[in-house]
This record gives structure tokens, C-alpha cells and sequence, in this order.
């Protein structure tokens, strides 16, 4: 339960407007001047990815997979 509740509270960082969805504008805007082009570019295309419904936003649990598929990605 602790990594859920982690998660919970990054995701909840992200989720500027509070309506329980991240979509990539929020996503991005924690990272702000941090981005090159080529980082900003692979968050994006990861971001749609990962978004399963293609609503355009990420789900709790949406979120709780792309984090799951980046560490993957990082092994």
C-alpha cells in the first residue's frame, strides 16, 4: 500500500486543476525549462502511449501503469 499511496500523492501533484485526470499540459508543466526538445518529444509520445483509452488524459490507474512501464524501461 505505501508505493500506492506514493503515487497517489505524485499523481495528485500533476493534476493542476484537480479533476482526478493528468492530461499532458499538466504532465509537462512540473518539468518546465527542464525539458530539452528531445526529452520533451519522448515524454510526449510516451504520454500517449500509455494514455490506454486515448482520451487524451491519464487515469489514476493509467498513471500507475506509464510509471510501472518507465521503470521497466529503465531495467
Amino acid at each position: 500500500r505505501g508505493q500506492l499511496a506514493e503515487l497517489e500523492g505524485v499523481f495528485k501533484r500533476y493534476d493542476k486543476n484537480s479533476d482526478k485526470t493528468v492530461v499532458l499540459e499538466e504532465f509537462l508543466a512540473l518539468h518546465q525549462g527542464d525539458l530539452t526538445e528531445q526529452a520533451r518529444r519522448f515524454w510526449q509520445e510516451f504520454f500517449v502511449s500509455q494514455d490506454r483509452n486515448k482520451d487524451g488524459k491519464w487515469h489514476f490507474e493509467e498513471f500507475v501503469g506509464a510509471v510501472r512501464a518507465y521503470n521497466q524501461r529503465q531495467r
